[in-house]
């Protein structure tokens, strides 16, 4: 039962958060791995105040969750800038 919780866990904010919506290749890949795992380790507040004040199972995918928001909220802030040429 851990090992399958610990699956939903990383897979929820990494998979099907942080990659929703951009490019193909393993440079998007890897960043949005790399943002959802800054916003996953920093925890900006509401990830922090979800971590310490809901316990359990939900508060551990909530806040990955979250993170996986944040997350896509970037990735798609770089797909954005990368589409005007900022970048690349």
């Amino acid at each position: 039962m851990i090992c399958v919780c610990m699956t939903m866990k990383a897979s929820s904010g990494t998979k099907w958060s942080a990659l929703w919506l951009v490019p193909e290749g393993w440079e998007w890949l890897l960043l949005g791995f790399l943002v959802f795992r800054f916003y996953d380790i920093l925890k900006p507040w509401p990830i922090r105040w979800i971590d310490r004040h809901v316990h359990g199972g939900v508060g551990i995918m909530l806040d990955d969750l979250l993170a996986g928001g944040f997350a896509w909220l970037t990735m798609q802030l770089a797909v954005w800038a990368w589409a005007q040429h900022w970048f690349g």
